[in-house]
């Protein structure tokens, strides 16, 4: 269910509906700030990984849930949100690109580390687009199975 809120009276929300879902009376609902990530797309995104992590027909190096999260935020997410170095004189340096490490550093990998950005971290729209991306790679690495089926057909009725 989708609202738009239009007015906040003290205790008194008036609301706009923005989908074909009805509330409920008497029932108990979380409001979220739609603009950024929701709580349903954290959960569908670690249900797919899960799902994908399962299945055994990815090609990352992973050995648990976690690395195969890891993996696909770097290479279908948003990828790294800063990278830490050690500079010439032994100094911790962090920048936002690869490209503002020096030459002679970056291909020393034991001097260089990066920070992913956090799914917490992902805007509504990058959300989307990563989870769009994660089945589409699912599908083309032949998951399969009622429960990956089901999901399927919900995200593209929703």
């Amino acid at each position: 269910m989708k609202v738009l809120v239009a007015a906040v009276y003290g205790e008194t929300i008036t609301c706009q509906l923005q989908s074909d879902d009805q509330p409920e009376c008497g029932k108990s609902y979380y409001l979220e700030d739609a603009t950024d990530g929701t709580s349903a797309q954290n959960r569908f995104f670690h249900l797919l990984v899960h799902l994908y992590f399962d299945s055994r027909c990815f090609s990352d190096d992973a050995h648990e849930f976690y690395e195969l999260r890891q993996h696909i935020l770097r290479r279908l997410g948003r990828g790294f949100e800063k990278y830490i170095y050690v500079d010439y004189e032994w100094n911790l340096q962090v920048v936002n690109k690869r490209s503002e490490i020096p030459d002679g550093i970056v291909q020393n990998k034991d001097r260089v580390r990066a920070q992913l950005w956090g799914w917490t971290g992902y805007s509504l729209p990058a959300r989307r687009q990563t989870i769009k991306r994660l089945i589409a790679e699912m599908m083309e690495a032949g998951v399969t199975g009622k429960e990956f089926e089901s999901i399927l057909k919900e995200y593209h009725d929703g």
